[in-house]
């Protein structure tokens, strides 16, 4: 695979359109991301209404495997390719899962947080 572009960007940026305008510059097919939760809301949110549509966007994006963000981008993650600690399908459906994301839906939606459940809990329960 053939590296064409490669760029940082500071901590800082909250405006992801001059860094997506220089990676589309290069007319790349695979975008691939490393970003954090904030980053990943805007860096999401800017190549949706950008020009520039790769073959594939994604990568090691923190934060499109929380509830919160899921809702908040919604469509704008269609198509993305990221990584899940945890995915509600069958071969993952453990003995004590279900019942696990059960209780913890029932408390997170009284609490207003996290409704689904299933960025960190299947994988702290494992761990435990």
């Amino acid at each position: 695979m053939k590296v064409v572009h490669e760029a940082t960007y500071p901590l800082t940026t909250e405006d992801f359109r001059p860094v997506i305008d220089a990676v589309a510059e290069s007319g790349s097919d695979l975008l691939f991301l490393c970003s954090y939760l904030a980053d990943s809301i805007g860096l999401a949110r800017t190549i949706r209404s950008h020009h520039f549509q790769p073959k594939m966007v994604g990568g090691a994006m923190i934060g499109p495997q929380n509830t919160a963000v899921k809702t908040r981008l919604g469509p704008m993650l269609n198509g993305s390719v990221n990584y899940e600690y945890w995915a509600p399908v069958p071969k993952m459906m453990f003995p004590g899962v279900q019942e696990l994301l059960s209780t913890y839906q029932a408390r997170a939606g009284e609490a207003g947080v996290d409704l689904l459940g299933h960025y960190m809990v299947p994988l702290a329960y494992a761990q435990m």
